[in-house]
């Protein structure tokens, strides 16, 4: 997982600051993350009352328009990539040049760096908000190789910035054991479920190198539009 910051919101309903209020208390919710919404200062009293756009949409839309927000790389992109990797590593150049600012000229992609800047801008930041891309043969890599390739294309989206407080630009999501009840934890660390949330930047950016044994179960549409049941 890794966070870019590129240098844009599209319908549901909010309610009163009372009816907030009284939802977060139907919820086990950590006292600090209670008090930011109970808060009449928070950002939160300040959202719209409607969003509209190309960002507004259910899981049925996406279905039923796959070709929208999924891209198949073809093997000539797959080459491309897998050279830029492999020539990256090659040159012995310290991984963490590749989130440096124009850091892609580091990992040369001319014809699918093209397309991932045409993408972001059409998907990420004025359109479903979202991006998936699939046919990359990931499992004949190692974990080196991976970070590489990840960073590597996410720098012709943006430039990465630090996840955490101690400057990590790249996230594994994985169960290390930790403890889910200090809140210096980071959640994709342990075998908690993750609470809905927004992270700090442009565009976040997951890399999956193998199918989960269970979870991902979604519902077709939430049961009433309410800006508590994105905590």
């Amino acid at each position: 997982m890794a966070q870019v910051s590129v240098s844009s919101p599209s319908v549901w309903a909010i309610e009163t600051p009372k009816e907030i209020k009284a939802a977060i208390q139907e919820r086990q919710l950590p006292d600090q993350t209670r008090n930011w919404f109970s808060d009449e200062t928070s950002p939160l009293f300040d959202f719209p009352q409607k969003i509209t756009g190309e960002s507004v949409w259910y899981g049925e839309d996406l279905e039923n328009d796959l070709d929208k927000w999924m891209y198949h790389l073809n093997q000539e992109e797959i080459n491309e990539i897998d050279a830029a990797v492999h020539n990256f590593l090659s040159s012995k150049t310290p991984l963490i040049r590749l989130a440096e600012r124009n850091s892609k000229e580091l990992f040369p992609l001319p014809n699918f760096g093209k397309i991932l800047r045409e993408k972001r801008d059409a998907h990420l930041l004025n359109g479903t908000g979202l991006w998936l891309i699939r046919g990359f043969p990931i499992h004949k890599y190692n974990a080196e190789e991976r970070s590489t390739l990840f960073l590597g294309v996410g720098s012709h989206l943006g430039a990465p910035v630090s996840q955490n407080g101690k400057g990590h630009l790249l996230g594994h999501v994985k169960d290390l054991g930790s403890d889910p009840a200090n809140p210096d934890t980071r959640i994709y660390t342990t075998h908690e479920r993750q609470w809905f949330h927004t992270d700090g930047c442009d565009i976040v950016g997951l890399l999956c190198v193998q199918i989960s044994e269970a979870g991902g179960k979604k519902k077709n549409r939430m049961l009433k539009f309410h800006v508590c049941l994105c905590l």
